[in-house]
């Protein structure tokens, strides 16, 4: 079956004609996460990433280009943000193992607000300080870097329900060491 009629098949939902579209295109996928992914223990979750993406996106592809075109944007996007989420951990950790401060001092032109903000982070970054590295990691990727419970359980390599006790943890020493130094939590 040539190319348009495997694509027109696999935005169907024809799973045959996506299998082959992806084995055909393998290559280059493969070439692309090799040469654009920096850590090689990550390029075969990378390529499964990019994989799945074009199962579930499939349907998006509108043929104002190529097929190859489309999907060597995807794998490019792909990699891009494996580097991106590879340099943030090995910040996180970076900045954990050496006790620095998680969050950056604010930049305000408000001097009040500044100074509020700033007094926050120092207690939170104080209050952190006396956890273990795992549950401020927890802390970290929840509340700072943004990830949702899955993501961070999975940069941490630990199950969700895992996650969560060390984030409630953290959260609950925060939490009293701030109201120990008379934070109000209202």
């Amino acid at each position: 079956m040539d190319e348009t009629r495997l694509i027109t098949a696999a935005r169907k939902g024809d799973q045959a004609a996506l299998t082959e579209l992806l084995l055909t295109h393998r290559d280059l996928v493969a070439g692309v996460v090799t040469r654009a992914v920096y850590d090689p223990d990550s390029r075969k979750d990378v390529i499964q990433s990019i994989f799945l993406k074009v199962v579930a996106t499939i349907g998006s592809f509108r043929g104002t280009c190529k097929f190859s075109t489309w999907l060597y944007r995807l794998s490019i996007n792909e990699a891009i943000e494996q580097n991106r989420c590879k340099l943030r951990w090995n910040r996180l950790q970076e900045a954990l193992t050496n006790n620095r401060p998680l969050f950056p001092d604010p930049d305000s032109s408000d001097e009040l607000e500044a100074f509020s903000r700033k007094e926050i982070t120092h207690a939170v970054n104080d209050a952190l300080n006396g956890v273990s590295l795992d549950k401020k990691t927890a802390f970290f990727l929840f509340y700072i870097a943004g990830y949702s419970g899955k993501e961070a359980a999975e940069q941490m390599k630990i199950s969700p329900e895992n996650f969560f006790m060390k984030l409630k943890a953290a959260r609950d020493h925060v939490k009293k060491v701030l109201i120990d130094k008379g934070w109000n939590h209202g």
